[in-house]
């Protein structure tokens, strides 16, 4: 008599069937076998969401105009910076003044409350006008000062108008 390796069909609902043999040179080789449902010890755990990461709300947020002055070469200048979009702790903005438009682009540090905001490009040039960036700490919900970042520069004061 010679065996046949064990075959195994499973469906999860009903259980398993076999296929098993041993061979007789006048039977059928393989000869189905019912075998019971697998139980299952524990109940399979339930999948675990992804728990969204909570970011704190900033102070800084679309549609506010912080305005102020920085100062660099030509002496204390008025600006507006106006926050255009928020989206986790990315903060894009215009930069305006008296003579033209920049974009700027940076992250805000909930820690620290340093908010870091870099030149992107100009939507209206002013002619003669760096592009600087601001770093600086957001220190209550109204006022943002610290250092434009420009070697010519030196600082800035804004506070929030709306």
């Amino acid at each position: 008599m010679r065996r046949s390796p064990l075959l195994l069909s499973c469906l999860v609902a009903t259980g398993c069937v076999a296929l098993a043999s041993e061979s007789r040179e006048d039977d059928d080789p393989r000869v189905p076998v019912m075998l019971p449902p697998v139980e299952e010890s524990q109940p399979a755990p339930a999948p675990v969401a992804a728990r969204p990461t909570s970011v704190p709300r900033l102070p800084v947020q679309p549609g506010q105009q912080w305005s102020g002055q920085y100062v660099c070469m030509a002496g204390p200048t008025d600006v507006n910076v106006r926050i255009e979009r928020v989206q986790g702790t990315t903060v894009d903005a215009v930069f305006e003044l008296a003579t033209g438009r920049y974009g700027l682009s940076g992250q805000y540090d909930p820690e620290s409350g340093a908010l870091d905001l870099q030149p992107t490009g100009w939507l209206t040039e002013a002619p003669g006008v760096p592009l600087v960036g601001l770093y600086g700490t957001v220190t209550s919900e109204t006022v943002y000062e610290g250092r434009v970042t420009d070697a010519m520069c030196r600082w800035f004061s804004l506070r929030r108008r709306s």
